[in-house]
């Protein structure tokens, strides 16, 4: 096999139509087995009744093509945004086969995970967050959520082994603009102890200064510089000498750009969740009363960014707003 090359995967078309054929590629590898098959995970439209939009996985080198589906639960119209990750038993111990499930964040907020069977594309919720009202700090409108993003990489935790951290980049979804929704990355922590998951961290959305967006896009966040969208974590090398993540982005929908981020480990280990979980709780138990208090905080953590990307683009779209009026202004004037 040689690259780059074009994968053969069927789509279904139909004449005047439009949007077929793969979308949002994700690939995710079972890093864990040496010689493990990479795995694509995409949305396409399928020829089921009323072409739902559903998400599935293909294995490249088998060219085999899996639809997924929640067993038991009628097909949405449409499924996408569901973030990828392996999520392994510790108790397995070194793995010489490849793992036959791979998980998904399906949502952020509430925290949703899926199982699913790479085989034969069955899934099946294996947490599904609930906090109560009383539990819930009311925020402002907001305007969209965050949602989708990269595929989840798990996070080395020393002297841990039964507790699992993983670090990915979902985006944030707003609708504050004229010109459209605007997009914008968060870096966010997930941890996980079999069965139960919560988000640890979450970051406000960044831009990243200049590196991905000139100074022209910065300065038009509510037109042509309105879409950062991260789509998958490609590579993390991290040693005694070397911290470097490689994160591609999607910009405007017409070009990709690779980022490289350094010290991206150490930054973990420096947050205050390692220092209080790891450090003075005990996670190897599983206590309910516990587990249930990280996930109130979690859900909370989550509100909190979205709460902070929407007053951000809530004062650029008052400056786009000022901008397009004094243009007005200026053309009366004349």
């Amino acid at each position: 096999m040689y690259f780059p090359m074009v994968f053969e995967i069927p789509a279904v078309w139909w004449e005047e139509g439009g949007f077929f054929g793969p979308e949002d590629p994700r690939i995710i590898l079972d890093e864990g087995v040496q010689g493990a098959e990479p795995l694509i995970v995409f949305n396409m439209i399928s020829d089921g009744a009323g072409s739902p939009r559903a998400m599935w996985i293909h294995k490249p080198f088998s060219n085999i093509t899996t639809i997924l589906t929640i067993r038991n639960e009628e097909r949405r119209p449409v499924e996408k945004n569901w973030a990828p990750f392996f999520h392994n038993e510790p108790s397995a111990g070194k793995r010489t086969e490849t793992n036959e499930y791979l998980h998904f964040v399906y949502s952020l907020r509430p925290l949703q995970v899926l199982s699913c069977m790479i085989r034969s594309g069955e899934c099946d919720w294996v947490f599904r967050q609930e906090v109560p009202d009383a539990l819930t700090e009311l925020h402002g409108d907001t305007r969209g959520e965050m949602r989708g993003g990269t595929n989840f990489m798990p996070i080395p935790i020393d002297g841990h082994s039964d507790i699992q951290t993983y670090i990915g980049l979902p985006r944030t979804h707003l609708n504050f603009c004229n010109a459209g929704a605007t997009y914008r990355p968060e870096i966010t922590v997930l941890s996980g102890f079999q069965s139960k998951f919560h988000i640890a961290y979450a970051s406000v959305a960044t831009e990243f200064g200049h590196t991905l967006l000139d100074e022209d896009l910065l300065s038009n966040p509510c037109t042509k510089g309105n879409i950062l969208i991260p789509s998958s974590i490609a590579r993390w090398v991290y040693n005694s000498r070397e911290d470097m993540m490689e994160v591609s982005f999607s910009i405007a929908d017409e070009n990709i750009h690779i980022l490289r981020l350094y010290g991206v480990l150490s930054f973990i280990r420096s947050l205050p969740y390692y220092s209080r979980f790891l450090a003075f709780d005990n996670p190897h138990h599983d206590d309910a009363s516990r587990n249930f208090r990280w996930s109130v905080v979690g859900n909370e953590v989550i509100a909190c960014s979205v709460e902070a990307a929407a007053n951000s683009s809530r004062a650029d779209s008052i400056l786009a707003e000022i901008g397009e009026l004094s243009k007005a202004l200026e053309q009366i004037r004349i």
